[in-house]
């Protein structure tokens, strides 16, 4: 494809054979590769109640379904509280993303539920609405053929938070009650995240330069709608002729900008260390 190809045009789109697709990202996070196969509905899953002996965010399974996990989650304290709702669940089904995320209960996911990772992101909704939380990995930013990684019903001005593994790559989005799936990604304001002690998170409009806002707050750095940012040159989506807005070495600690491989738009709040806790505010 030539370079003005724009990933999440439609037009662009149609009839074009996935497997055989391979895109690099604005912070040269390479991330691709899906499948054009359509995806299976997913029945609501059951709210069930998590007999847990181990501390927050133990997981079990369900007895419908050797696959699906529990939606509900047992706290430290013995309360237990939901994951991801039945309603949740249905509206990720009708959006067509493939399934409730892996919502992993500890390390062995990598990415997971829970503040006792190295890098944490501590999620707040003060969007005034309901959202659903939704993390992924590397090559899988087309949740409608691949499972995320997280899906979790975030109430308005709940919190929760996410641990992530050192050297974790991927990106995370909120699902708005506007919010579409356009080619399979989420059609909204991104975070895109490199997890180690050079890496960089970043806020990406890219995808939608009318999403909801978001800010990524970092141990030195903070990237939000309007700094650190990656934004469309013109139109409202983009894969060239993005710039990283106002994130000049200087303009605060950590920040840092420069050119990928393809001489494209590169950089990102860094500074993070060997841990890192963030705190990530969607409205």
């Amino acid at each position: 494809m030539g370079d003005d190809v724009e990933k999440r045009d439609p037009q662009v789109w149609n009839g074009v054979n996935f497997a055989t697709v391979h895109i690099t990202y604005s912070s040269s996070q390479t991330w691709g590769q899906p499948t054009q196969a359509a995806p299976q509905e997913i029945a609501p899953l059951a709210t069930t109640a998590v007999v847990a002996t181990t501390p927050a965010t133990a997981l079990t399974k369900t007895s419908s379904t050797e696959t699906a996990y529990s939606t509900s989650v047992t706290e430290s304290g013995g309360s237990t509280s939901t994951l991801l709702t039945s309603g949740d669940s249905s509206k990720l089904s009708k959006m067509g993303i493939s399934g409730p995320g892996l919502n992993a209960a500890n390390s062995s996911g990598g990415v997971w539920l829970g503040g006792d990772g190295p890098y944490t992101s501590e999620f707040a909704n003060a969007a005034g609405e309901d959202l659903i939380l939704v993390v992924w990995g590397p090559d899988a930013s087309w949740v409608n053929a691949h499972t995320p990684l997280i899906t979790v019903s975030l109430p308005q001005n709940a919190k929760t938070t996410v641990s992530f593994a050192s050297g974790s790559v991927g990106a995370w989005s909120a699902i708005y009650g506007d919010t579409q799936l356009v080619n399979g990604q989420v059609s909204n304001t991104w975070a895109e995240y490199t997890m180690s002690e050079t890496g960089v998170v970043d806020v990406s409009r890219e995808v939608n330069m009318n999403g909801h806002t978001m800010s990524v707050v970092g141990p030195s750095c903070t990237t939000d709608m309007d700094r650190c940012v990656f934004v469309c040159s013109s139109g409202n989506v983009c894969t060239t002729g993005y710039v990283l807005q106002a994130c000049e070495p200087g303009s605060q600690p950590g920040a840092q900008d420069g050119t990928d491989g393809n001489g494209g738009a590169s950089g990102g709040c860094g500074g993070m260390g060997s841990s890192a806790a963030l705190k990530t505010t969607l409205s």
